[in-house]
């Protein structure tokens, strides 16, 4: 067993463990970092093809917020990480029952009552938003309302036209990897506040927008050079599976094949992760039960290569959806100076769940025949094809984030970020901004690292 000493172990070295050890570090503490996989990253995962062409299968977009810090940016430029603008010319397709309709913009314009529609909705979701507190969505006048009821119970009462109502529902899908009846409206409303700064049209935007941008190299890059000064404090295949508190000041953590005596300890996991470790003296109730509401989303990303991006030349930018297919999303992630078309395909919620128990090549046929149904024939010769099941990874637990089902931010919202004498929690679902994101991990490690500095100063 590899054992050290140091005065803050981290279990994690996603974006918020790798933010948190480098601030610890600046502030002349020292960390051991331990990752169970065989990587940095966390739920940012990227595969290199070449040196101009990278798979994204986790976190990948960035976009300029409306309000509150761009901390993507911020961190992109100290690291020197390159970016390159997310295809967005052409036209966007989405097929609702058996309409296919082709607009540019946030939506479709026609027919006019059901654009009018989703417009209406649109703007009554965004106020809701608003009105949270930005960071503390469990102490909005009125949350314990939101709270008690679905987002599916919301859209039926607040949308007419049937189009508006499958839009809202196709959009919920993709953006939060889960189907309005698994999330509460104030988690919905939490995630619009948070991510999208109060706005939707944030959320779903290429242009001015969360996915305005990736990063050359893939998103991976970020971990990577935030990793490499911490090189010997980092132990890769160090899966910890107890967490023992000896005293105020000393933590002992350890599993198969690494431990680490340390002052505090930092879980920088994703919540329902976090809850599956041993803890010695058992945890309070208050702190296991928050842990475990929050459970992933359900998404299997895949991502194929093209010769060249067969797409625009039927005047369509790649950015396309289906309300009923296996395949809900989809975006041209092409870098510019590429000599290939990429597409990115998102199978989400119901649809990942009925997908993820057949065979390889089935569920590789179903994806193909649905980017057909949105393509034509070109879609179904990729070149390269790549898919990642994020449920299915035992170091994850679903993505792209921690979903809250109803009651769930109103009864444990205010524990996520509480500590346990000196265990201390932090995912991107603590995030103040950017709740849920590559933005919200790096808040959610800026946080957590202020917080383990003030408790050592004071010990």
């Amino acid at each position: 067993m590899q054992a050290r000493e140091a005065d803050v172990a981290i279990v994690g070295a996603g974006l918020t463990g790798l933010t948190a050890a480098a601030e610890l570090e600046r502030l002349g503490l020292t960390t051991a970092v331990l990752e169970a996989r065989d990587r940095v990253g966390g739920r940012v995962r990227s595969i290199a093809l070449s040196d101009r062409v990278a798979i994204d299968q986790g976190g990948q977009f960035i976009g300029p917020p409306r309000e509150g810090p761009w901390l993507m940016d911020e961190v992109c430029r100290a690291l020197g990480v390159q970016r390159f603008r997310t295809p967005g010319q052409g036209e966007k397709l989405v097929v609702v029952g058996d309409r296919r309709l082709r607009y540019r913009g946030l939506a479709p314009t026609r027919p006019r009552r059901a654009a009018l529609d989703l417009v209406h909705a649109k703007n009554r979701l965004e106020r809701l938003a608003r009105e949270l507190p930005i960071g503390a969505p469990w102490l909005a006048d009125g949350g314990a309302r939101l709270d008690e009821q679905t987002y599916d119970a919301w859209i039926a009462r607040n949308v007419r036209t049937r189009q508006s109502r499958a839009l809202l529902r196709l959009a919920t899908e993709t953006l939060y990897a889960a189907s309005p009846e698994e999330l509460s409206l104030l988690h919905a409303l939490a995630y619009v506040r948070s991510a999208g700064r109060g706005h939707l049209t944030f959320l779903a935007r290429i242009a001015r927008g969360h996915q305005q941008e990736q990063l050359r190299g893939g998103a991976q890059t970020v971990p990577d050079k935030l990793a490499a000064p911490l090189a010997d404090r980092i132990a890769l295949g160090a899966e910890i599976r107890e967490v023992e508190v000896r005293s105020a000041q000393r933590v002992l953590v350890s599993g198969p094949s690494a431990s680490v005596a340390c002052r505090r300890a930092l879980l920088a996991l994703p919540p329902a992760l976090a809850a599956e470790l041993s803890y010695v003296p058992s945890l309070p109730s208050w702190r296991e039960r928050a842990a475990r509401s929050f459970r992933g989303g359900t998404v299997i990303a895949v991502s194929l290569v093209y010769g060249s991006p067969h797409w625009r030349e039927r005047g369509l930018c790649g950015y396309a959806a289906n309300a009923t297919g296996p395949v809900r999303g989809v975006l041209d992630v092409s870098p510019p100076d590429a000599d290939c078309g990429v597409l990115q395909a998102f199978v989400v919620a119901d649809a990942a769940r009925a997908l993820a128990p057949l065979p390889a090549d089935a569920r590789r046929a179903a994806v193909l025949d649905a980017l057909v149904e949105l393509f034509g024939e070109p879609a179904r010769s990729p070149e390269r094809y790549f898919e990642k099941d994020w449920s299915a990874d035992p170091w994850t637990r679903g993505c792209y984030h921690g979903i809250a089902a109803p009651r769930t931010w109103t009864e444990h919202g205010g524990a996520l970020r509480r500590g346990v004498g000196p265990l201390h929690w932090a995912s991107s679902e603590t995030a103040v901004w950017g709740l849920g994101t590559m933005e919200g991990a790096i808040d959610a490690g800026r946080r957590a690292a202020r917080e383990i500095a003030a408790a050592l100063e004071r010990a």
